[in-house]
């Protein structure tokens, strides 16, 4: 929807498309501050890291639930994952994973944040808010999915609520390495439920 950051009462959002048309670019999102639910979709048209920053997510205090997704281009056209170790050279000429990196960088949420998904992120690593325990505190539910070249994970283990931690077709990621856990610091997953 063209100007959608016009509507700036709006609780909702299941699918921000984001593209290099004026009232389509991120930053409509910056005024938002009512959301509490909203889906970013085709961050890839995310120009630089100051676009990402534009839209503000770090001020949305009412923010429960975020999906960031990049293009899925790769599910649809490579198959499973386990048949596919690393990015195909195609999909090297699509993607840019250091300015994934970046965007994702400043798309911070609120520390009120929830439930975080993350869908075919093409950097090797995680976010810098990801690894500050404080900035993700709240957190419940974790589903990183379609993540190929996503290396080590962050200190998840640490977070007091988070009750799901859902990593899907991400070949490369080491999940308990020492960070992981925090070393060995206090209880390991306190609220986590197994099925």
């Amino acid at each position: 929807m063209h100007g959608i950051g016009k509507l700036k009462s709006l609780q909702g959002l299941d699918g921000f498309y984001v593209m290099n048309e004026i009232g389509y670019k991120i930053g409509e999102l910056e005024h938002m501050n009512d959301l509490r639910q909203l889906r970013i979709k085709l961050l890839e048209n995310v120009k630089d890291a100051e676009e990402a920053c534009s839209a503000k997510i770090y001020q949305k205090r009412n923010l429960m639930d975020l999906s960031l997704e990049w293009n899925d281009i790769y599910i649809s056209n490579w198959g499973p994952m386990v048949e596919h170790p690393s990015i195909p050279e195609t999909l090297l000429n699509i993607c840019d994973p250091y300015l994934d990196e970046k965007v994702l960088d400043n798309l911070q949420p609120h520390n009120s944040l929830k439930q975080l998904r993350i869908y075919s992120f093409m950097g090797a690593r995680s976010a810098i808010w990801m690894n500050n325990m404080n900035s993700i505190s709240n957190l419940e539910c974790i589903r990183l999915e379609g993540c190929l070249e996503w290396q080590t994970l962050p200190p998840f283990g640490q977070l007091p609520f988070l009750k799901y931690l859902l990593p899907r077709d991400m070949p490369k990621a080491k999940l308990l390495d020492n960070k992981f856990h925090g070393n060995g610091k206090g209880c390991l997953f306190p609220s986590l439920k197994v099925n």
